[in-house]
Protein backbone atom coordinates (compact mmCIF):
# COMPACT_ATOMS: atom_id res chain seq x y z
CA UNK A 1 0.00 0.00 0.00
CA UNK A 2 3.23 2.06 1.08
CA UNK A 3 4.81 1.84 -2.20
CA UNK A 4 1.64 2.84 -4.51
CA UNK A 5 1.35 6.13 -2.58
CA UNK A 6 5.00 6.74 -3.00
CA UNK A 7 4.34 6.27 -6.58
CA UNK A 8 1.21 8.10 -6.84
CA UNK A 9 2.90 11.42 -5.15
CA UNK A 10 6.43 10.57 -7.78
CA UNK A 11 3.52 10.76 -10.40
CA UNK A 12 2.26 13.93 -8.96
CA UNK A 13 5.25 15.88 -8.93
CA UNK A 14 6.59 15.05 -12.24
CA UNK A 15 3.18 15.98 -13.88
CA UNK A 16 3.22 19.24 -12.15
CA UNK A 17 6.72 19.91 -13.18
CA UNK A 18 6.08 18.75 -17.10
CA UNK A 19 2.73 21.13 -16.71
CA UNK A 20 4.96 24.01 -15.40
CA UNK A 21 7.63 23.79 -17.38
CA UNK A 22 5.08 23.64 -20.60
CA UNK A 23 3.39 26.79 -19.70
CA UNK A 24 6.18 28.52 -19.06
CA UNK A 25 6.89 27.64 -22.68
CA UNK A 26 10.22 25.94 -22.44
CA UNK A 27 12.17 23.32 -23.43
CA UNK A 28 13.16 20.55 -21.35
CA UNK A 29 16.74 22.16 -22.74
CA UNK A 30 16.02 25.20 -21.60
CA UNK A 31 14.66 24.40 -18.52
CA UNK A 32 17.68 21.98 -17.52
CA UNK A 33 19.98 25.01 -18.53
CA UNK A 34 18.61 27.49 -16.04
CA UNK A 35 18.63 24.79 -13.54
CA UNK A 36 22.34 24.00 -14.53
CA UNK A 37 21.76 20.73 -14.81
CA UNK A 38 21.31 17.73 -18.17
CA UNK A 39 18.23 17.72 -20.76
CA UNK A 40 18.21 13.69 -19.34
CA UNK A 41 17.80 14.58 -15.67
CA UNK A 42 14.60 16.62 -16.67
CA UNK A 43 13.34 14.29 -18.76
CA UNK A 44 13.79 11.84 -15.90
CA UNK A 45 12.41 14.29 -13.19
CA UNK A 46 9.19 14.32 -15.63
CA UNK A 47 9.47 10.75 -16.20
CA UNK A 48 9.53 9.89 -11.82
CA UNK A 49 12.38 8.25 -12.44
CA UNK A 50 15.02 10.99 -11.12
CA UNK A 51 14.67 11.94 -7.27
CA UNK A 52 14.58 15.43 -6.65
CA UNK A 53 16.68 17.03 -3.83
CA UNK A 54 15.21 19.92 -1.60
CA UNK A 55 18.07 22.34 -3.28
CA UNK A 56 16.45 21.49 -6.66
CA UNK A 57 12.59 21.85 -5.28
CA UNK A 58 13.34 24.99 -4.39
CA UNK A 59 15.16 25.86 -7.57
CA UNK A 60 12.30 24.99 -9.45
CA UNK A 61 9.69 26.92 -6.77
CA UNK A 62 11.15 29.71 -7.48
CA UNK A 63 11.22 29.28 -11.63
CA UNK A 64 7.81 28.51 -11.66
CA UNK A 65 6.82 31.02 -9.25
CA UNK A 66 5.05 28.82 -6.81
CA UNK A 67 5.42 27.17 -3.21
CA UNK A 68 6.74 23.49 -2.57
CA UNK A 69 3.28 22.42 -1.42
CA UNK A 70 1.80 23.68 -4.76
CA UNK A 71 4.57 21.39 -6.43
CA UNK A 72 4.16 18.18 -4.11
CA UNK A 73 0.21 18.31 -3.45
CA UNK A 74 0.34 18.59 0.08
Amino acid sequence: MKKVKIEIEVYFISVQIFERRKKLGLTQLELANKLNISRASISNIEKGRHDISLEMLEKLCNLFKCSSTDLLGF
